[in-house]
This record gives C-alpha cells, sequence and structure tokens, in this order.
C-alpha cells in the first residue's frame, strides 16, 4: 500500500470515530463530557485508526463500521452504566449518523474541488482535510439545530425505545456474522453486494425513523409546554381577575357614592328650578341640569365599554357573535376571555362559509354556558382561542362547567344527544357541527382535563387540518376506550 494511502486511512478513521463521539454527544446531550474524556476519546482514535489501517493492509478489509460499533459500545457503557444493549444501539445510531455526514463531506469535497482543482485525487491531502473542515461545520450546524439543543429525548430513555433498538442491534450483529467470510467467489461477492443494499436500505428506514420520533417527540413536547404556559396564564389571569375585582370594588363604591351626590344635585336643581321665577335663571339651571346628566349618562355607559372590550375579526358577524355570547356570558356572571392570534379572513373566505361558522361559534358558546351554569366550580370562566395552530385554523373553547357523559362523547355526530336536555339542550348543534366539519374535512378534538392540574375542565376545539377525524384527549382516556366500539374515534390519554 502506498504511503498516500496509509494516510488517507489513517485519516478517515480517526476523523470519523473522533466525530461519532462528537455525535453521541449531541444526540443525547451528554453533560459530562470534560477536556480529559475529550482527549481519551482522540488518543483511542489515534489506535483505533492505527488498527485499521494494519487491518486493510493485510486483509484489504475496507468495511470501517463494525470496529467502531464495538469499540463505542464499550465506551459508552464505560460513560452511561446502562445495558450493553442499549449502549450498542447509542453506538449504532451515533455511527450511522456520522458516516452519513462523512459521505455528504466527500461529496461536497468532490465537487469543491473537481470546480477548483480537478487533477487532485481522492486520496490528497488536501481532499482529507476539505473534508474535515466540512464534517466540522456540519457538526457545528447540528449543535445548533434548537430541537436537538437538550438532545432527543426518547433516545435518553431506554424503555421507550426497546422494541427498535433491540431490532437494530440484531441486525448490526448479523452484519458482523456475515462480514466474517472472505470475499473468495462469485457466490460471496453477490452475497455481499445484497448485504450492503440490505445495509444502505435499513440505513434509510433508520433515519427515517428518527426523523419521526424527533418530530413526534417534539410536538408532544411543544403540546406538554403549550399547557403548562396556559397553567401559568390561568395562574396570571387568577391573580389578574383578583387584582380587577378589588379595584372594581374600590370603583364601584366611588361610582355609587358620586352617583348618589350626582342624584342629589339633580334633585336640588330641579327644585330650585320649580321654585324661582326667574325665568332667566331657571333657563341657566335647566341647562346646567341637563349637561349633569349627560354627564352621567355618558360616564356609564364608557364605563361599561371598557369593561366589556373584546378584540375584534374585522368580520362583524363573527364580532356581533362574540359580543353577544360575552353579553350573556357575563348576566350569568361568568367571565369571558377572547385571543385572538391570526386573521381569520382567509378562513372565512376558502375554508368554511362565514354563516356556518357563526352557527359553529353560537352553538358550542351556549353549550360552555349552560354547562358553566350546571357546574359546582365556584371559578366560572370560558375562554375562547382563534387562530393558527400547528399550520391550521383552530378555534378553542375552554370552559369551567360540567364535563361530558362517556355516552355522549361516543355518540356526539351520530345522534341527537345532550347532556343537558333540562336546560335546552337538543344535541342539534353537535350534527350540526360534524356536517359542517365533513364538508371542510376539519377535525374535532374534546380535550377533558383533570380538575385537580388544571382550572378548565374541558376544550372544544375545532380545527381544520383536512383531516375529517374526531379525537377525544382525556384524563379518563381509559374508561373511554373501555366503552368504545367505534374504531374511527381516536381515544387518547392526555
Amino acid at each position: 500500500m502506498e504511503k498516500i494511502e496509509i494516510i488517507n486511512s489513517f485519516s478517515k478513521m480517526f476523523i470519523i470515530h473522533l466525530f461519532t463521539y462528537y455525535m453521541f454527544i449531541i444526540l443525547i446531550n451528554y453533560k459530562n463530557n470534560s477536556f480529559e474524556k475529550t482527549s481519551m476519546i482522540a488518543f483511542f482514535s489515534i489506535i483505533i485508526a492505527i488498527v485499521y489501517t494494519i487491518i486493510i493492509q493485510n486483509t484489504n478489509q475496507v468495511f470501517i463500521l463494525p470496529i467502531i460499533y464495538i469499540d463505542y459500545t464499550i465506551i459508552i457503557y464505560v460513560l452511561l452504566k446502562k445495558k450493553i444493549s442499549y449502549c450498542l444501539f447509542i453506538a449504532n445510531i451515533s455511527t450511522i449518523m456520522t458516516y452519513i455526514i462523512y459521505c455528504i463531506s466527500i461529496f461536497i469535497s468532490g465537487l469543491i474541488l473537481f470546480i477548483t482543482y480537478p487533477k487532485l485525487g481522492y486520496n490528497n491531502p488536501i481532499n482529507i482535510l476539505s473534508i474535515s473542515i466540512i464534517m466540522t461545520c456540519i457538526f457545528i450546524y447540528i449543535s445548533k439545530i434548537k430541537r436537538l439543543k437538550n438532545g432527543i429525548g426518547f433516545l435518553k430513555n431506554p424503555e421507550s425505545i426497546k422494541k427498535i433498538y433491540v431490532t437494530i442491534n440484531l441486525l448490526t450483529i448479523a452484519v458482523f456474522i456475515a462480514f466474517m467470510f472472505p470475499r473468495t467467489n462469485s457466490k460471496n461477492v453477490i452475497f455481499y453486494n445484497f448485504l450492503e443494499c440490505s445495509i444502505i436500505i435499513s440505513t434509510i428506514i433508520i433515519v427515517y425513523w428518527l426523523q419521526s420520533q424527533i418530530t413526534q417527540y417534539y410536538k408532544k413536547n411543544m403540546k406538554d409546554r403549550t399547557i403548562e404556559v396556559q397553567k401559568l396564564e390561568i395562574e396570571e389571569n387568577k391573580k389578574e381577575i383578583k387584582d380587577i375585582k378589588e379595584e372594581n370594588l374600590k370603583l364601584a363604591e366611588v361610582v355609587h357614592r358620586y352617583n348618589n351626590r350626582l342624584s342629589a344635585i339633580e334633585m336640588a336643581l330641579e327644585e330650585t328650578i320649580n321654585k324661582n321665577t326667574n325665568l332667566e335663571f331657571s333657563n341657566e339651571l335647566s341647562i346646567i341640569l341637563k349637561e349633569t346628566k349627560e354627564i352621567s349618562k355618558n360616564f356609564a355607559k364608557e364605563s361599561e365599554i371598557i369593561k366589556n372590550t373584546l378584540p375584534t375579526t374585522n368580520i362583524p358577524g363573527i364580532d356581533n357573535m362574540f359580543k353577544y355570547m360575552q353579553n350573556e356570558a357575563i348576566n350569568n356572571n361568568i367571565k369571558f376571555d377572547l385571543k385572538l392570534t391570526d386573521s381569520i379572513h382567509d378562513l372565512i373566505d376558502n375554508i368554511i362559509p362565514k354563516d356556518k361558522f357563526e352557527t359553529m361559534l353560537g352553538d358550542h358558546l351556549r353549550d360552555a354556558i349552560i354547562a358553566v351554569n350546571n357546574s359546582k366550580n365556584s371559578y366560572k370562566s370560558i375562554l375562547v382561542t382563534l387562530g393558527i395552530v400547528e399550520n391550521c385554523y383552530e378555534l378553542s373553547i375552554y370552559d369551567t362547567g360540567i364535563e361530558f357523559e362517556i355516552n355522549t362523547l361516543l355518540k356526539l355526530g351520530k345522534e341527537r344527544i345532550t347532556t343537558h336536555k333540562e336546560t335546552g339542550g337538543s344535541g342539534i348543534g353537535f350534527m350540526t357541527t360534524f356536517d359542517t366539519l365533513r364538508k371542510t374535512k376539519g377535525s374535532l378534538i374534546i380535550e377533558e382535563y383533570d380538575s385537580n392540574n388544571s382550572s378548565y375542565t374541558k376544550s372544544i376545539n375545532i380545527r381544520f387540518d383536512g383531516k375529517n377525524e374526531y379525537r377525544i384527549y382525556s384524563y379518563r382516556a381509559e374508561k373511554i376506550k373501555r366503552q368504545n366500539k367505534d374504531k374511527n374515534i381516536i381515544v387518547k390519554e392526555i
């Protein structure tokens, strides 16, 4: 073997071995790394690179992954002190991801050198240096990705991925055994070609699985964070409500006190006008009295407007529905909040007709008011959020009212069923909603919360996601599943 090939073999193994350690750190967010550990890994990388170079000098074996698998399984086992099968899996993932980045770096480096120095060969030291720099840049970029900032959460829990890591480990062992046989005849060459294709396909499957798991984990974390944020907002709202109530009480006392005094002044002025025979003076007093009444009336009106202001969608019919339902809630001593996060003009123009959306709003807000009125919960509140969630328009109505009966949940959309027939419920609302969602391909998602962990008992979420699904996310999912016989209803633990 030529000297340049030896340097190339050594460098290739050293680079991959060293960068595999950094991939391991990124994947599980290994926080106990130190300069001493990195130096030790660099030392082992040199040893492994020397061993690898000697091996291919004598056997012409060019497959480098098994050596790193075994070596890194031992290293990770020493670092994490977890089951050897789990450590083998992490070594697998780290090595495969590093090798993919290595191959990408080879391609980019080759492209650059082909354009700039077309006569340079693959084994040229400049190419090796270029590959190292590109890999470093890629690893720095990966380490800056927000989703990987704290590692891949599900990879940290051996139990959550036990099935997949056992499968991948068995595949790896099979590869090791296969490569123990030399390529001495055409049958073995065909076998190895088939094996290499299988490895490529398996790698693609593993990468796809990782990507899907990262996405699911990220969505779950986002949902958990959203719930935490909502809890904090609820607590802040409670404090704000308490402060506002105290301020309102003080304001009410002041208004009441001055209102009585104004009334007394009005009466005194009227008596003065009636008693006074001076026509000119009486006319002046009449004007003053009229202005006083007008100021008093305007003060009362403006106070009411300030108290009941809602954000607007700038779509008259929908804004009128929100105002009407807010007044209904206030008349029932229910706090009513509306949060608009995005413009909904595109929703009304292209997804659902305005009249159908107004009907949907009216039906479910009325149901929420009835549910809250029938609840023993001292905190009476309805929160409406409307905007874009996960790239879809979503209407959510949270309330502190009574929860659904399980039988009702499972029959929604199939027949006219209601939990509050005695207070005017007809069941038509949900039938209409399901019909509208079928036409618009929207989904109904009902979430039920444990009253010990949440101020709200449930939320009705209408998401225009093009899936037309009915989902129930509940703290009592197991009870619902036992009674559910409809495969089209998706029931999950919240």
